[in-house]
This record gives structure tokens, C-alpha cells and sequence, in this order.
């Protein structure tokens, strides 16, 4: 475990954030419960890279037939974004929704670790629930993304 993956545990535990660390020992991983919805947060360093990237997974995958609508909607969502971007796998359906940072010539600290998790999380918890209705074919991605951009 580097440096940076281990202040983002030491600023997780202090939050009272309960994770584990993950096979691999390059990650963290938790679960994450809002009004919206729950989904997974994983933090993986890169330690060669120096690099520190925050992932909200979507509980579900993507079913096959609404993958281009999800598609337009995450590419509508993310035209707007100043940090991160959602990404979605289509051989599997996999969506998340990813924030990073470049930590060469610096240190990671607390506020850096707080924030890089929070953005994430308030992100996805903002498009949470437009999500759920296109990925059901219950709402149009352009008119879903407004209106999570409104609420």
C-alpha cells in the first residue's frame, strides 16, 4: 500500500467510513447509501503513476438494450462535468463513475483525500436516480440529464 492509498484510508476512518482493502492490495473498497440509491466506492492507487482514482460503481449492470441510451446520457452528463467523468463497459455493462488525481511532486493530504471522495459520491448521487429510469427505458437521457441537473 503507498502513501497516498494509505492517507486515503487514515481520511476514510477518521470520516467513520468502514472499508476494506481489496485482493489486489492496491484499492480500498466500501459501500456507499444515500436517499438516491447504493452502490460501491473503490479507491486503487497507482502507485508507478502516482496516480489516486476514486470509482462509484453502479450496483447493476447495464442491460444490453439500454446501453446506447445510457450512453447518450452519460456523454450528455459528462460534457457538463468540471471533475471526472462516467465511463461505461460494453462488453459488460459495467458504469461508474471515476475522479483522479496526478500526485507527482506533491503528497496527498487529508482535504486533497475528503474532497477527491466527495465530488465522486455527491456526482453520482446527483445522476443517481436518472440513471435508474433510462436504464429502464423509462425516461429520454437528454430530458433525464436536465432534470437531475435541476433537482
Amino acid at each position: 500500500m503507498g502513501a497516498a492509498l494509505q492517507m486515503m484510508g487514515e481520511t476514510l476512518t477518521e470520516a467513520g467510513w468502514k472499508f476494506n482493502a481489496l485482493e489486489t492490495g492496491d484499492g480500498l473498497y466500501c459501500s456507499y447509501r444515500t436517499d438516491a440509491g447504493a452502490w460501491g466506492v473503490v479507491v486503487q492507487e497507482r502507485e508507478a503513476a502516482q496516480q489516486l482514482i476514486v470509482y462509484s460503481v453502479f450496483p447493476k449492470q447495464v442491460p444490453e438494450a439500454h446501453r446506447a441510451d445510457v450512453m447518450t446520457f452519460i456523454t450528455i452528463a459528462n460534457y457538463a462535468l468540471p471533475i471526472g467523468n462516467f465511463e461505461l463497459d460494453l462488453r459488460d455493462g459495467e458504469l461508474r463513475f471515476k475522479s483522479s488525481v496526478d500526485l507527482e511532486g506533491t503528497a496527498l493530504n487529508p482535504q486533497m483525500a475528503g474532497l477527491l471522495v466527495h465530488t465522486n459520491i455527491r456526482t453520482m448521487q446527483t445522476y443517481y436516480l436518472g440513471l435508474v429510469e433510462v436504464m429502464a427505458g423509462l425516461s429520454d437521457p437528454a430530458e433525464a440529464v436536465a432534470s437531475c441537473e435541476e433537482a
